[in-house]
């Protein structure tokens, strides 16, 4: 039976709560909210929800559940007065029996009180990390079973090669009392196992493993097909049916070698983003499918040529782990870690770490498990003042590295915890931003050069001076504002410094709206700002490939909010200049020329390095290359040809031209052409003259 729909609910203290649990409680003048859904945050809190349902009786040895598919908060259950339990919020559903309860009678009443739950995790930046609402965010079923109930499903795909894969297997089933069961598995509706267990009254946990013969490998959309097939467990009690469950499952193995990762034994440099909730402005977002976003984010981060989307510090809409399996993107998935304090953050930790791979562990676009502890200073601390740019760059970078005691404490626990409940992700801490001794090769940074920490210019020599900094980029971008935000930053910007997730005197030092004619010229500004520092990044990171980088994503793909925000894509769906910008950088064949910087000496001899990265999984026989330099009285060309080895990054040559002694800017651009694509790469350089 499904209770999803309109259900009553009104805010509730101690002396309302001890009538509104019971059926005779009259609720006629409470308001109304969906089911599934969240709570508006104007009902304050606590708040408690009200729905009345009809049971006939049930027959022989069956057994009744009400099933909370996802709750956010924490929650307590009353039927008819009776409490059933205080459910927190998980991935896996909540499961309460009213059996024995329901048998009373046929006319009853389900009472759910919600409130906020302390250890719920945030979204770092925004509205100073706004936390998830309250809700019953899932269905609400009634559900009957037989006498044993499949409680948890986890498959795990070990490993799986053109010979065979091997599946890992692990039940959690209830049951009424102490008896035996047969536990069938079944691969797209065909029976390949039965067995028959001894059972406990109560929890009772099985294990087992299971070989599948010449399996078609599920691989990234750039690699191959992703071929999913469902695995199916069925429990019998003496000889009838009394529970199932079913998982879509894709073969495949996933390893990391440090920052690099490889799928079914072919390595790939992974070029993605951070996705952001698409529900955490529930007044702005309510009449938009959670789902068909989710999905679209997909699809449209596979246009532009991404190969993954690190879900960051929250569990996604199950939309976009279903897509990215169909469509073959990888998901990096973060693991929220708690705010509590350290003595009830272990246990947390725990549960938090189980509940997310047996929801999500079967599916096959998961390369990997990432411990994340919220530090919203990095995006909004202001530039620093050090007089050496790149030492500053250093100490900033490394900061992000050190392991605090907490740090150090919840990321052993989240460790220790992903070894013990999934094994089959290797190297699972990767993109990030903890780090301590003695896995910091697993450990990604966040660099917001561009932003806070000096100009995307200076990447190339913060890299050359630390390497490791470079081996995954989990987090790099610039925030954009829209007219009306920009408007308000301009008229009172202590009022609005609040509500933003970013330094708004950086971005005032950054972009001066001086240096604009207007309102609607500062805020393109901006917005081109944001595209520079993603082109820039990333082309350079490429450079970098497997030597020593593995990857990046950058932050971030989407917007939450409307008004303001780091994401690529408004919050309506408007793609900024940056999103064109990340597409053209993560072309298949690009040429990158080494950046000069915002201006060069004039009358100095200037000297660029050439090189073209391939993503395509063969080698080009011959590619060319045309480099145009042009200012005051400068006109340079130069042709590069030759072959490109498959997934690398090739050094073409060098250019060396003298500045134009005249106030003027140097133009560069390249073009590479190659097995029928092309690209191009284009700077302006100021030319700087000598102060007379």
């Amino acid at each position: 039976m499904e209770l999803d729909g309109p259900w009553r609910v009104a805010p509730v203290d101690d002396r309302t709560r001890r009538q509104a649990i019971g059926p005779n409680f009259d609720d006629s003048n409470w308001a109304t909210a969906d089911v599934p859904g969240r709570i508006e945050a104007g009902l304050g809190r606590p708040i408690m929800l009200r729905r009345s349902l009809t049971l006939s009786p049930r027959e022989g040895d069956q057994r009744r559940w009400v099933v909370l598919e996802q709750l956010s908060g924490r929650a307590d259950l009353w039927l008819d007065g009776a409490y059933l339990g205080d459910p927190v919020a998980r991935l896996t559903p909540h499961a309460l029996e009213i059996t024995q309860l329901a048998d009373l009678g046929s006319e009853h009443t389900l009472a759910v009180e919600l409130n906020d739950d302390p250890t719920a995790g945030t979204i770092s930046g925004y509205r100073r990390n706004w936390p998830l609402t309250t809700g019953l965010t899932g269905p609400v079923r009634l559900v009957e079973t037989g006498p044993v109930r499949v409680d948890r499903l986890r498959v795990l795909c070990r490993d799986a090669d053109d010979s065979r894969a091997h599946l890992l297997f692990r039940l959690s089933l209830d049951s009424d009392r102490g008896r035996q069961a047969e536990v069938i598995t079944t691969v797209d509706g065909e029976e390949v196992d039965r067995t028959t267990r001894t059972l406990a009254q109560g929890a009772n946990r099985v294990g087992w493993g299971l070989d599948l013969p010449e399996p078609g490998l599920w691989w990234p959309r750039i690699l191959g097909d992703q071929p999913l097939i469902d695995i199916g467990v069925e429990i019998r009690v003496d000889g009838e049916p009394s529970d199932s469950a079913l998982r879509r499952v894709g073969l495949r193995h996933i390893a990391w070698d440090g920052p690099i990762c490889s799928v079914n034994g072919e390595r790939l440099f992974i070029k993605g983003a951070n996705v952001l909730p698409v529900d955490i402005d529930t007044d702005s977002s309510a009449d938009l499918d959670p789902a068909e976003q989710s999905a679209h984010l997909v699809r449209r981060a596979l246009d532009i040529g991404l190969e993954a989307l690190r879900v960051h510090n929250h569990v996604a809409h199950p939309a976009l782990y279903g897509e990215a399996d169909r469509a073959g993107l990888l998901i990096l998935q973060d693991i929220p870690l708690p705010d509590a304090s350290l003595r009830h953050a272990r246990n947390v930790v725990t549960s938090r770490v189980r509940d997310l791979v047996d929801s999500l562990g079967h599916h096959p676009s998961i390369a990997s498990w990432t411990p994340h502890q919220v530090i919203d200073g990095e995006r909004w601390r202001s530039r620093p003042t050090a007089d050496s740019v790149i030492e500053a760059r250093l100490r900033h970078a490394t900061r992000g590295r050190r392991p605090t005691p907490r740090r150090a404490l919840l990321d052993l626990w989240a460790g220790r915890s992903l070894e013990q409940v999934d094994a089959t992700r290797s190297g699972a801490r990767l993109p990030g931003i903890l780090a301590s001794l003695p896995l910091l090769d697993r450990a990604g940074s966040h660099l917001y050069l561009g932003w806070n920490e000096g100009d995307a210019t200076d990447l190339p020599r913060l890299t050359k001076r630390l390497p490791t900094i470079a081996r995954f980029v989990g987090e790099f971008g610039f925030p954009a504002i829209n007219r009306s935000t920009a408007a308000r930053l301009q008229s009172d910007i202590e009022e609005w410094r609040a509500s933003l997730g970013f330094d708004p005197d950086t971005l005032l030092e950054r972009v001066p709206p001086g240096q604009s004619r207007d309102l609607d010229a500062w805020v393109s500004a901006v917005s081109e700002q944001q595209a520079d520092v993603v082109r820039h990044t990333v082309e350079h990171l490429r450079r970098l490939r497997y030597r020593p980088c593995g990857g990046f994503t950058v932050f971030s793909l989407n917007d939450p909010t409307p008004g303001w925000g780091w994401g690529l894509i408004d919050f309506d769906g408007t793609e900024r200049p940056g999103f064109s910008a990340l597409a053209e950088a993560c072309r298949p064949v690009i040429v990158i020329v080494d950046r000069l910087g915002a201006e060069i000496a004039a009358g100095s001899s200037q000297t660029v390095a050439v090189h073209v990265v391939s993503d395509l999984r063969y080698d080009i026989d011959e590619a060319v290359v045309d480099i145009e330099v042009t200012g005051p009285d400068l006109h340079l060309t130069r042709r590069f040809a030759g072959a490109v080895d498959a997934d690398s990054c090739s050094a073409v040559g060098t250019v060396t031209f003298r500045t134009p002694e005249e106030w003027g800017t140097v133009e560069i651009a390249a073009t590479v052409r190659a097995d029928g694509m092309s690209a191009e790469h284009h700077q302006s350089v100021a030319i700087q003259l000598p102060l007379s």
